[in-house]
């Protein structure tokens, strides 16, 4: 095994290795979205999305668990809406 990881996107191809810097160790993460694809969401989920993240690095006690359970549902949007562009359902 390699320790990489492919994109959600069904029949994309890309794939991911460890990076320096990474919040979480590659093992670790279920999905990922390649940059062309994350490119084709919505920028409003994107910036919602980073705000979170930002929020999330401060944050502490149950007040992380609720942006954890803000961030997870944003990121199912946004897997959904990469999805959707690359089947061309949402244009």
């Amino acid at each position: 095994m390699t320790g990489r990881i492919g994109c959600c996107v069904p029949f994309c191809r890309r794939t991911r290795g460890p990076r320096k810097g990474d919040r979480v160790p590659i093992s670790s993460i279920r999905e990922w979205i390649c940059a062309e694809h994350y490119r084709a969401t919505p920028a409003s989920l994107r910036r919602r999305r980073s705000r979170i993240l930002r929020m999330i690095d401060r944050a502490s006690g149950v007040r992380l668990f609720r942006l954890y359970d803000i961030d997870r549902r944003i990121w199912d949007r946004l897997k959904a809406a990469a999805i959707e562009r690359a089947a061309g359902i949402t244009s």
